[in-house]
């Protein structure tokens, strides 16, 4: 597949997990305030962070050929759209920082959902055969 499509989507993800980190930074500087960090915080955070890093490894997957790495990437870039949006919606749920955290990654994660589809639409990722892969005659 097109290797600008993959590098947006990978650029967007980076991002996505950046703001993610940032999150955990500013949930630890004010750990110290009850009601701006709860448990909550840092359990969304956590699981936040890691899934952006998991998309990150399977969209540079996906870019290598791997189908079933942009099938996950496919299917989980939506989860944890729906989820950013569900929980940025929910009201009492995050304090009103974190809130504005998950709309900013609902944003990315639209842009790399849309992405994806493109990639789909276009006939999705074309597996590579392993370079120690025997050749036959008559390819």
């Amino acid at each position: 597949m097109s290797v600008p499509i993959f590098w947006s989507i990978r650029i967007f993800i980076s991002v996505f997990a950046a703001v993610s980190a940032a999150t955990l930074v500013v949930a630890y500087v004010l750990r110290d305030h009850a009601d701006e960090v709860t448990s909550t915080v840092w359990i969304r955070g956590s699981l936040v962070l890691l899934s952006s890093l998991a998309l990150l490894w399977f969209a540079s997957r996906a870019a290598a050929g791997h189908e079933r790495s942009f099938v996950r990437l496919r299917l989980i870039s939506v989860v944890v759209l729906v989820a950013l949006v569900v929980m940025a919606a929910l009201p009492g749920v995050l304090p009103t920082w974190m809130r504005v955290e998950h709309v900013i990654g609902a944003a990315l994660m639209l842009a790399v959902v849309i992405r994806v589809a493109e990639v789909q639409r276009r006939g999705g990722v074309v597996a590579k055969r392993p370079a120690s892969a025997p050749r036959t005659q008559g390819t």
